[in-house]
């Protein structure tokens, strides 16, 4: 479970980083990604007081959330690397 987390925060990192880019290059905020930024950190602030499974649980919704926002802007708009990296495509 341990490693499932590590896995899922690693990938949030990156698509994380990426809807940076995004927000930054269109000045678009879509609503969704204002929410899943306050769990992101509601979620890094609190994490050391969560136990395993609410970890999981959290982690995995912020992922889903990041896939919806993907599907939203439109998947074509970022690069997907084999080792996990997500990139926008800046315009």
């Amino acid at each position: 479970m341990e490693e499932q987390i590590k896995n899922n925060m690693k990938r949030i990192f990156y698509l994380d980083l990426s809807f940076e880019s995004y927000t930054d290059n269109t000045k678009n905020e879509p609503e969704l990604l204002v929410q899943t930024i306050k769990k992101l950190n509601n979620y890094r602030e609190n994490k050391d007081k969560l136990s395993l499974e609410e970890k999981l649980s959290e982690t995995e919704e912020i992922l889903k959330n990041f896939d919806m926002l993907l599907d939203m802007v439109g998947r074509e708009n970022f690069i997907f690397y084999e080792d996990g990296s997500v990139e926008y495509k800046w315009r």
